[in-house]
């Protein structure tokens, strides 16, 4: 990769970094590219406020969050309008996240697609569906517990059972033994 590559891609993972997660070294680096681009730092703002949404704790100030944001967006953002599309394609659901008392997304469900969606291309005579079974209610896959989580109410630790451990399900894929 040339010094210009590997520089755009270091960009890229700064730009990708939520601030709490930057180290001060990367805290400097941000700034010098907020000074050098300037408009990536617009795009970086408004990825962050899009985030902030979701640390909204009540389901109705994130709405109005969300139509604020959406209403500031520059014409020139155009992904982000697409991304604002998105969400009123899919409102309700995105905005049910509130109110789950464990705050889930179906980031796992998302994920668990997109292997049975693998396996599927890898193909073995299966139809998706039969697949997707499998993945779902495979017993050897399965570990209960896997996702652990501190209640946001009770402060509490609690045992959430997402599905199938993704883990495994990759390993026993790997080896060709969904069968």
């Amino acid at each position: 990769m040339t010094h210009q590559g590997s520089a755009a891609q270091s960009i890229r993972w700064l730009t990708l970094k939520r601030p709490h997660n930057l180290s001060s070294a990367e805290v400097e680096a941000l700034a010098v590219v907020r000074q050098v681009i300037p408009d990536l730092a617009v795009a970086y703002d408004f990825k962050e406020a899009f985030y902030r949404i979701y640390d909204d704790p009540i389901k109705e100030s994130a709405m109005r969050a969300f139509e604020a944001w959406e209403n500031s967006l520059p014409d020139e953002l155009d992904g982000f309008r697409s991304l604002a599309k998105t969400v009123h394609n899919h409102y309700d659901d995105i905005f049910a996240y509130w109110d789950s008392p464990s705050r889930i997304t179906n980031a796992y469900t998302d994920g668990l697609n997109g292997l049975t969606k693998v396996a599927n291309r890898m193909g073995r005579g299966y139809s998706y569906e039969i697949i997707r079974a499998k993945m779902l209610y495979a017993k050897y896959a399965r570990r209960v517990g896997s996702g652990v989580r501190i209640a946001e109410k009770t402060g509490s630790s609690e045992t959430v059972e997402y599905g199938p451990h993704i883990p495994t399900l990759v390993e026993i894929a790997e080896s060709g033994g969904l069968d």
